[in-house]
């Protein structure tokens, strides 16, 4: 069966500005709110009682989340498992669109039904968007649990079943003194120059306070960066540590962190291995490209990806179909570094004839491969041409406030009907919001972007309309 698989995470609705999810194994940040009974909770708390936690968050006009919430799935999990079961976890649901009022919850207005009839956990409703933003929730109903040592999975609307399964899966609590979890890379392994600068985020997965580690990274056995860290991390809390001296690497170098602490219990993740590290990127591809992939044999064994620089996939297919051409439509961030992989599963390639290019936006070829084994790795950048004058069609770009805490305001005027997309990147280049706006009779366009569950730092702000980009600079208190 064809499967192709992709994800661009720009082309969305006007009606619709994501932030995208957080990603499996993140941690889920910690909040606290009052439910409908006045009665006060703090995620941590729950989670520091070594308790499983279920959150739902819906919306009363939403009708999947009706039909989810009227299957009882949680309602018999928090009755199984919660206070008055076997105590071992909690169940939350926590209404995320801030206009809903008391009425809608109990079953009047703008709703599908009554929420609080004959349910026995913890109703929330939100009254700002702060905690959805930290969650970066993207749609209703998002289901997510959360774990103990703080780790968050989306289970989507999960039957009993799935939420017992997760429950039973959960993850071994702290059980040493001193103990570190290493959990992913942190920033980028792909580089547009010769030095690497690598951070790595890790956990206390002790039940002592952590003082202080050691981390390396390792090439060959050899130690070629060092980073001493001191702090005071309580359990399951979590940091992050550079390497920030900048050391030589060469392209497709692999590297392993390390992390040591005084009477350090060795966790299966206390050390993070096939860190690939690339450099020297063959093109500049410009704001806009596409890929062509032509696979003539060997179509069910190929598989290819398109990685960002922070190790992110934003396009990737599978199970190609035998002499049919596939054309994906690209927009890269300014000055950041991508990669494409090609694999063929069985070492021979895409068969006689067959190829991918990367082509830039008025079709001219920039790279073309035909011949090629088991893979083929090409190194490119977006171009670093995004001018912070305006672009041609636009009278008025205005961004404000600027350092902003909560909320951004972007005032568009345009003097044609063109199509804009709008990014906001972080200092690596990571793509944190993205929405495209389409064309209107009055050519302005006023956006209100949150801006809550950034991190403090400096990001950019770029449009581009196809073929011209701009960009502004902004901080984020």
């Amino acid at each position: 069966m064809k499967k192709i698989f992709y994800l661009i995470s720009f082309n969305l609705l006007i009606s619709l500005s994501v932030f995208a999810q957080l990603k499996d194994g993140d941690i889920a940040p910690n909040w606290t709110l009052t439910d409908l009974n006045g009665n006060v909770h703090t995620l941590y708390n729950y989670l520091d009682e070594g308790k499983f936690v279920i959150i739902d968050f819906s919306a009363t006009w939403c009708g999947p989340c009706w039909g989810y919430h009227s299957g009882g799935a949680m309602k018999t999990f928090y009755n199984n498992y919660g206070p008055n079961g076997t105590d071992e976890a909690m169940v939350f649901f926590i209404e995320g669109d801030v206009a809903t009022t008391l009425a809608n919850l109990n079953g009047t207005g703008n709703t599908q039904g009554n929420w609080v009839q004959n349910t026995p956990y913890p109703i929330i409703d939100l009254t700002s968007n702060t905690v959805a933003s930290a969650y970066k929730i993207g749609y209703f109903p998002t289901v997510y649990i959360v774990y103990p040592n703080r780790s968050i999975y989306e289970v989507g609307p999960a039957p009993f079943s799935g939420l017992r399964s997760s429950f039973e899966s959960m993850p071994r609590q702290a059980t040493e003194e001193t103990e570190i979890k290493l959990m992913n890379v942190e920033g980028t392994t792909l580089f547009c120059t010769e030095n690497a600068a690598l951070g790595v985020r890790f956990q206390n997965y002790g039940l002592e306070p952590l003082e202080a580690a050691t981390f390396t990274v390792v090439e060959n056995g050899e130690i070629i960066a060092t980073k001493e860290w001191t702090g005071n991390l309580a359990k399951y809390g979590f940091a992050t540590v550079t390497f920030d001296e900048n050391f030589e690497i060469e392209d497709g170098m692999n590297v392993e962190i390390r992390a040591e602490a005084p009477g350090q219990e060795i966790f299966e993740l206390s050390q993070l291995s096939d860190i690939t590290l690339y450099t020297d990127p063959e093109l500049q591809a410009g704001r806009r490209i596409k890929i062509e992939i032509l696979a003539t044999e060997n179509g069910a064994s190929t598989k290819w990806e398109l990685k960002t620089g922070t190790g992110g996939i934003q396009l990737k297919g599978e199970d190609l179909e035998n002499n049919k051409l596939y054309t994906y439509t690209v927009f890269l961030s300014v000055g950041q570094c991508y990669q494409l992989n090609v694999y063929s599963e069985s070492g021979e390639g895409l068969g006689n004839g067959g190829y991918y290019k990367i082509l830039d936006r008025d079709d001219n070829t920039l790279l073309s491969v035909d011949d090629f084994t088991f893979k083929s790795t090409a190194n490119f950048m977006g171009s670093t041409t995004t001018s912070t004058e305006l672009i041609s069609s636009v009278s008025s770009f205005v961004i404000s406030p600027n350092p902003v805490s909560a909320e951004l305001n972007i005032q568009l005027e345009s003097i044609r009907k063109d199509d804009y997309n709008i990014q906001i990147l972080s200092g690596l280049g990571q793509v944190m919001y993205s929405r495209q706006l389409d064309r209107n009779e009055s050519n302005s366009f006023s956006l209100n972007i949150p801006a809550d569950n950034l991190q403090p730092g400096v990001y950019y702000i770029t449009v581009t309309n196809g073929s011209e980009s701009m960009s502004r600079k902004f901080v984020k208190l």
